[in-house]
């Protein structure tokens, strides 16, 4: 762990979690290993890079994963971690080894060839498979996909991916998206970590990290550090970025909105740059032909204002 005197990054736990929690680098690493307790948030100094923080609260085990850019600090709250099934084994010196277990209805395979549903084992036809190759036609079952999968019509993984779904219809990625989603159609992932591409419409459930591109329309639920760019629709709960699209929306922004239409509710830094602004609270500049902040007066292009008072 790095002294968070001595770094601009690192990962801060809110007050609701809770438990103990174990984070590893991407070598598998344990590089810190602390009792949370709730009501006081945590914050821990560490270098750039990916990490997986495993948590043990009862009464359950729960994994979340993020990546730590330099000089960010990443802030983490429950909806960050997904419950997993598990085994406890023995301590190995100061570390206490958590041990993933597959879930009972899965067999992992080292390809799947799909026509409608998944094809893998005669043994196995009605069980979930890992694998690292999945090809299909209409439609393909994987629960986790590591490496590359490519279906023509509906490509869904019910678990996690990491690295590439492929689709002229849509993917699915239950939980964890790491890699780049492509599609015709539409893009989906509970939690997203690179990027998604599509014609049609973009979705992450949680948080996204990375870079949406669509033609219709990008959604992310949670906070979303990154690009959307799109011709029809962004929206975000939170942005820390920019959006570029016809209207963008985000509750919560620190970066840039580009549009017709811009819509925030809070710009804590950054600037709107459009044909109407609006605004609930503003710390940054708002540039366009219509400009409406609540807590300022109304703003048109040229030397006419008038306050919201007189409206």
């Amino acid at each position: 762990m790095t002294d968070v005197r001595s770094t601009r990054s690192g990962i801060v736990f809110d007050e609701p979690i809770d438990g103990r929690l174990f984070v590893r680098d991407q070598n598998d690493r344990l590089v810190v290993e602390l009792n949370k307790l709730k009501d006081h948030a945590v914050e821990i100094g560490l270098s750039a890079g990916t990490y997986t923080i495993t948590r043990e609260a009862k009464p359950a085990l729960s994994m979340a994963k993020v990546s730590v850019a330099e000089g960010q600090r990443v802030s983490l709250d429950e909806r960050a971690f997904i419950t997993v099934d598990r085994e406890r084994t023995a301590r190995r010196g100061p570390e206490l080894a958590t041990v993933i277990k597959p879930n009972k209805d899965t067999v992992r395979v080292p390809a799947v060839l799909s026509f409608a549903g998944g094809w893998h084992t005669a043994r196995a036809k009605t069980m979930w498979p890992t694998t690292a190759l999945s090809l299909g036609f209409l439609h393909s079952r994987v629960f986790d996909l590591n490496g590359f999968g490519f279906v023509i019509f509906a490509n869904n993984v019910k678990h996690n991916v990491n690295g590439i779904q492929l689709s002229f219809g849509g993917n699915v990625a239950g939980e964890m998206m790491h890699g780049v989603q492509s599609a015709i159609a539409f893009n989906h992932a509970g939690s997203a970590f690179g990027a998604q591409l599509a014609w049609g419409v973009n979705s992450a459930a949680k948080r996204m990290e990375g870079v949406q591109l669509a033609v219709a329309a990008n959604l992310t639920r949670d906070w979303h550090r990154g690009l959307q760019a799109s011709f029809g629709f962004n929206y975000a709960d939170g942005l820390t970025g920019a959006q570029i699209s016809t209207v963008n929306v985000a509750k919560g922004m620190r970066g840039i909105q580009i549009g017709l239409v811009n819509v925030a509710s809070n710009v804590d830094g950054g600037f709107q740059l459009g044909l109407i602004n609006v605004a609930k609270s503003m710390k940054g500049a708002s540039l366009g032909l219509f400009s409406l902040v609540a807590d300022e007066p109304i703003r048109l292009a040229g030397r006419f204002s008038r306050t919201l008072a007189s409206l």
